[in-house]
């Protein structure tokens, strides 16, 4: 009777260890495809996340490509006259200098009183007590450049809230051409009136 109940304690030990080892197996499997599932799920997110950087750099090397390639100049500065760095290719061809951390008055090369207005009229900008376009009006307009260059300039407000400037942008278009044309349609209406005095009041000359 000792032996049979004996026996029986044995099996029952014996049962619960296979059972538990089972389980124990079971659970070691289950984390195992988990692991392998969260691998695979972490290596997707990294390659998609690889792939959107590498649009991002594409787009943004096309977007620079477009801004050193267009015709207008384009740099910003902030409440201190100071440019932003940033500034594109073809500006600091127009304005013949390096851009970066230069004040905007050395890059229009401003003498005394020009530099002690710009920096008045840089202040009020960014003072916000009158609208940006109330004084804007009173920027500078032209830049002559090199080789009788000129350079036609617009300024334009980023804001980083209502009525918070945060810094201004310039834009900047050469007009050489375009002024060569009106002085040189200005000479020839000059001419033509000539010779119409001439014809219809031959006796005043």
């Amino acid at each position: 009777c000792i032996l049979i109940t004996l026996m029986i304690f044995i099996i029952i030990i014996v049962r619960n260890f296979l059972e538990n080892h089972k389980v124990m197996k079971d659970s070691v499997d289950d984390l195992e495809k988990r692991v392998e599932e969260r691998t695979e799920e972490i290596y997707a997110q990294k390659k998609n996340i690889v792939s959107i950087m590498e649009d991002l750099e594409e787009k943004n090397q096309a977007h620079k490509l477009l801004i050193n390639n267009l015709d207008q100049g384009l740099f910003s500065f902030n409440e201190d006259g100071v440019i932003i760095e940033g500034s594109t290719t073809v500006t600091e061809k127009m304005f013949n200098i390096e851009l970066d951390d230069k004040k905007i008055w050395e890059v229009l090369r401003s003498n005394i009183e020009e530099k002690d207005y710009l920096i008045k009229w840089i202040k009020n900008c960014f003072k916000g007590f009158i609208p940006f376009k109330d004084l804007v009006g009173l920027a500078p307009k032209y830049f002559e450049g090199v080789s009788n260059q000129l350079i036609k300039l617009d300024f334009k407000p980023i804001y980083k809230s209502k009525n918070d400037l945060k810094h201004i942008i310039c834009v900047a278009t050469d007009v050489s051409k375009e002024a060569d044309l009106r002085s040189k349609l200005k000479k020839d209406e000059e001419k033509s009136n000539v010779v119409l005095n001439c014809i219809e009041r031959p006796f005043d000359f």
